[in-house]
């Protein structure tokens, strides 16, 4: 299997793995249970970073294209042919399509439609970082982020970070744009079950919303 990365693309590096390696199994070129280069040999062979490699192989294997199997390495899956016809990716267009268009024909804006889909989800500062850009104790905004992770307007993932609650217009009462929430909340629901990243559906989005105009 020979794989050619073309740094010059606008098509992410990860991206031109996962299709060629998905191009390579629909071809014939790689077969069932036969072995991947480990990350770091396949980065070092392609000349990229270990977390492009790493990146394309997990989703690859959540396409069930490729498995891993502890020590012993990455295989191409059995049933990696039939997995190949499957575009995740293409489900999210469709989806984020159809909820956007609703959107629209209910006379929400293209720019109501960003706003409520870029503040799902979105990340605020630490408290460590907040503080020291107020010029305040952590304590005090360690309260205040307690006080809205108890009114659902934020959410603490651990290691991850602190983001704003999918619902957290609805628990401030506010009403502006509740709609576009709520329709963009289950599409979103949706398509993180059917195994999509946050990056990607991102990137239907903005791909989507390029397209429409007001």
């Amino acid at each position: 299997m020979e794989i050619v990365i073309d740094i010059e693309d606008s098509v992410p590096l990860f991206n031109q793995l996962v299709s060629q390696i998905k191009q390579a199994v629909a071809n014939g070129n790689i077969e069932s249970g036969e072995a991947l280069p480990s990350i770091r040999q396949l980065a070092n062979d392609l000349d990229i970073n270990n977390k492009t490699v790493a990146k394309a192989y997990r989703m690859l294997e959540r396409d069930s294209i490729i498995q891993t199997k502890g020590y012993r390495g990455t295989f191409i899956h059995p049933q990696a042919k039939e997995h190949c016809d499957i575009d995740l990716n293409e489900f999210a267009n469709e989806k984020l399509t159809n909820v956007i268009v609703s959107l629209k024909e209910a006379g929400l804006t293209d720019s109501e439609i960003r706003i409520s889909f870029g503040q799902m989800g979105e990340a605020l500062p630490s408290i460590r970082q907040l503080a020291n850009d107020l010029d305040i104790n952590n304590k005090t905004v360690a309260k205040a982020y307690r006080m809205l992770e108890r009114d659902s307007i934020i959410q603490t993932k651990g290691y991850r970070g602190t983001f704003i609650h999918p619902q957290a217009k609805e628990h401030c009462d506010i009403d502006l744009n509740e709609f576009a929430n709520e329709k963009l909340t289950n599409v979103i629901v949706s398509l993180k079950e059917a195994g999509l990243t946050d990056s990607e559906i991102r990137i239907s989005f903005g791909q989507i919303m390029s397209k429409q105009q007001d």
